[in-house]
């Protein structure tokens, strides 16, 4: 565990500064192009630059093994291989990091399960809502519609659940025409995979919660997102 952390932790600091600058450029960029760029592009853009901070491979080609003179001349010579040294421990920089990272993620998971486990405790089901998600659903272009709860613990409507999804209500006596609004934008959410885009966003913040132009590209990058669905 340590000799992988050695080895990772080079790569995660170099990706995070290569990348950090794109990240800064689009972010000064984003409000001049606001109007000119659809925001659908921007989460696009956003959710590539988080893949690449959560996979910090550095690409390269190897060597070749054999290397051969130019035309006239007879030499060849065959390239031995380096004895390879024995890696060091880990850093404390390394284990700083992996600490770091490690608190990270387990608070912001922590919080995000009590906040689940209480509206789920208390939610109700909204039959009425389920008949329209799947109205609403269809003429979004999908297919079956996610369940629809009401609880008054929802700080506002929202999109809850990777796995078996649901759309949480903060109360039931919204007009019909106020409903359909927000279950069209909720379903786009889910239609258009953000919530996994902003499980992907949150894993960049926890390998590099180090570099601030992560925090502030995935907070972009959750308005751009809600512009999104506005847009659709």
């Amino acid at each position: 565990m340590l000799e992988l952390l050695r080895a990772w932790f080079p790569n995660v600091l170099s990706v995070s500064v290569t990348t950090g600058v794109v990240l800064a450029v689009l972010l000064l960029a984003s409000p001049a192009l606001a109007g000119r760029v659809k925001a659908r592009w921007w989460c696009l853009a956003w959710v590539l630059l988080a893949l690449r901070l959560v996979v910090p491979l550095q690409f390269s080609f190897p060597a070749a093994p054999v290397e051969v003179t130019l035309p006239g001349q007879q030499e060849v010579v065959l390239q031995q291989p380096e004895e390879v040294p024995l890696a060091p421990p880990a850093s404390p920089g390394a284990l700083g990091w992996a600490a770091g990272g490690a608190v990270f993620l387990l608070w912001q998971g922590g919080r995000y399960l009590i906040f689940r486990r209480r509206l789920l405790r208390e939610a109700q089901p909204f039959p009425a809502g389920d008949a329209l998600a799947q109205t609403v659903a269809q003429a979004l272009g999908g297919g079956k519609a996610i369940p629809v709860v009401v609880c008054a613990a929802a700080p506002s409507p929202l999109t809850l659940g990777l796995l078996h999804p649901r759309v949480v209500l903060p109360r039931e006596d919204y007009s019909r025409e106020a409903l359909a609004g927000i279950l069209c934008h909720e379903l786009a959410h889910w239609q258009g995979g953000h919530l996994w885009g902003k499980l992907l966003l949150l894993l960049a913040r926890g390998i590099h919660w180090f570099n601030p132009l992560v925090h502030l590209a995935a907070r972009q990058a959750d308005r751009d997102l809600e512009l999104a669905c506005d847009d659709r």
